[in-house]
């Protein structure tokens, strides 16, 4: 559940390409062991914001694809930051098995970026994190609301209204 109290910044962006840049903009204020919690419904974009994010991390944007059937995808590349793409669609309450592990994934060398959070135990996500909520609007608009981690409040992207 998102932090009443927690600052959040919504963008209402018309194409993909803003999309991108808004996750661009993101991606110039992330470090290595950051979190981020994408929400949103089916075809929102969530796939589509990682991998903008992971070019501007200096990944092949390609190379990355939703995660749903392998739970998590982990890029690596010459200089660039480690990027841990997980996808919990799939999970249900009852998926321990599917989960093991799952301390490895959130690594502090690493960015990590999940897909469907509202399906992982709550208790094992970190209390510190970006949640990035995606909204469909229309055939190519979305609605993105970004809350920075409460320890970090003022990590909002700048990116233009």
């Amino acid at each position: 559940m998102p932090d009443p109290a927690a600052p959040s910044r919504t963008w209402l962006l018309p194409s993909e390409h803003h999309t991108a840049s808004l996750a661009r903009a993101l991606a110039s204020i992330l470090k290595p062991g950051d979190l981020l919690l994408l929400s949103g419904e089916l075809g929102a974009g969530k796939t589509t914001f990682v991998r903008a994010l992971a070019a501007a991390l200096n990944h092949d944007p390609r190379e990355v694809s939703s995660p749903t059937f392998v739970l998590a995808h982990e890029y690596t590349a010459p200089d660039a930051t480690t990027l841990i793409h997980i996808d919990a669609y799939r999970l249900s309450a009852d998926d321990d098995e599917a989960l093991l592990g799952w301390d490895e994934l959130l690594r502090a060398d690493a960015i990590a970026a999940i897909e469907w959070p509202e399906r992982i135990p709550e208790d094992w996500l970190p209390t510190d994190h970006f949640r990035i909520l995606i909204e469909h609007i229309a055939p190519t608009e979305r609605r993105i609301t970004i809350t920075p981690p409460r320890s970090t409040p003022h990590r909002i992207p700048v990116y233009p209204d």
